[in-house]
């Protein structure tokens, strides 16, 4: 199973603790888990650090920052999506990004998340972004490999639906063409 993170390498948004989760596996289920991991870290430092600590495990990669077709390939190889984030967010484009490719989503249901992602029928909420609860979510989404297709086609699915630029444009223009009762 190829599980992505693709965000900014911030602490608070759980790349570090998915890598902890990732080490902590069963070495049976590591081998059943090929982990990506893309973004920019904010310091030198962090990016060696976790380079260091990733380093040993074949199934674990560092892409740096990608863009364009780098990203989308990742995207369209990954099964799954995981931000365990902390941070306060928005709605992730990320996470639309990842409907769109087809992926279950793993994440936290910090604010505007919860606006676009409904647990089991995205994917998996995390209680939090522990790499205890990221643990168990991995082994989670191993047990449950013939699920991630049903799963990641209505993601698809709902991404064409509801997440097209046209889609938004046209309901926006809605909202504004409403008059106002004041």
């Amino acid at each position: 199973i190829r599980v992505l993170y693709m965000s900014n390498m911030i602490n608070k948004k759980g790349y570090n603790e998915l890598a902890t989760a990732y080490i902590a596996l069963p070495p049976v289920i590591q081998t059943r888990i090929k982990l990506d991991f893309a973004g920019r870290f904010e310091l030198e430092t962090q990016k060696t650090e976790f380079l260091e600590k990733i380093a040993g495990f074949p199934n674990m990669q560092y892409h740096g920052m990608v863009s364009n077709d780098a990203k989308r390939d990742l995207f369209f190889q990954a099964h799954a999506f995981c931000l365990p984030t902390s941070f306060f967010e928005g709605q992730p484009i990320s996470i639309l990004e990842a409907y769109a490719a087809g992926c279950v989503v793993v994440t936290t249901g910090q604010s505007g998340i919860l606006d676009v992602f409904t647990d089991q029928l995205n994917g998996f909420q995390l209680r939090n972004g522990k790499a205890d609860a990221i643990l168990n979510t991995l082994e989670q989404l191993v047990q449950s490999v013939d699920r991630l297709q049903s799963v990641g086609l209505s993601n698809a699915a709902t991404a064409r639906k509801k997440y097209r630029t046209e889609i938004y444009n046209t309901e926006l223009a809605k909202v504004l063409e409403q008059p106002l009762n004041i």
